[in-house]
């Protein structure tokens, strides 16, 4: 991983610590080896690998040839146009260093988990509305939502909770934002006008007119 070197004929085959890294950037580099029991490189070794991780949002190389090591081993950097490591969840909101593993596609080889690294959201560029009901999907490419969301009653307080968010849905929590609440289908709503808040805020809204099938 990156900040980390190769250390052969060492207990852990590893040294350093490595780098914070940050949600839509490509990590660099990230070296993938076939070594012996001692780490050291095997260069004869052009086994196809098979790469998993606990961010299942994690952009990885997906073609056999993206993912077949030359002369036993396969380095990935930033200035590759792909394939690329790109972690889509950062680590704040579930408490989870991430980390990826590759394992052989056949053979022998025993897998290897690269040390777990702590991934910081990325600049906000987006508020996410949330409806009694739904929880966000952090890492998630498409709407970064779940649940079911509780229908509101006329006249009844209802809330909503607005998050400021990078691009990949993950809570920037000293991001500021001005947020303004309102409906385009209830005249006599109340909502929310000119209201700041940091990171992430439930606010209280009031439908007036039914919906009625």
């Amino acid at each position: 991983m990156p900040g980390e070197t190769a250390v052969p004929g060492s207990i852990t085959g590893r040294s350093g610590t490595p780098f914070d890294q940050k949600v839509n950037v490509a990590l660099d580099p990230v070296t993938v080896k076939a070594v012996d029991k001692y780490w050291n490189l095997i260069p004869g070794a052009n086994n196809t690998v098979v790469f998993t991780s606990n961010d299942k949002f994690c952009q990885m190389p997906s073609s056999a040839a993206d993912r077949t090591l030359v002369n036993g081993q396969k380095v990935y950097t930033s200035a590759q146009l792909s394939p690329k490591f790109i972690f889509q969840t950062a680590s704040m909101e579930d408490a989870v260093k991430k980390w990826i593993k590759a394992a052989p596609a056949a053979g022998a080889l025993i897998p290897d988990t690269g040390t777990a690294v702590n991934v910081n959201p990325n600049d906000p560029v987006k508020l996410q509305v949330l409806l009694t009901g739904e929880q966000p999907v952090i890492g998630d490419a498409g709407r970064g939502r779940t649940g079911t969301p509780q229908k509101p009653v006329a006249g009844v307080a209802y809330n909503v909770t607005v998050r400021v968010t990078d691009f990949y849905w993950n809570l920037v929590s000293s991001a500021v934002a001005s947020v303004s609440l309102a409906s385009t289908t209830d005249p006599y709503f109340t909502g929310v006008g000119g209201t700041n808040i940091t990171g992430s805020k439930t606010l209280s809204v009031t439908f007036k007119r039914a919906n009625i099938d």
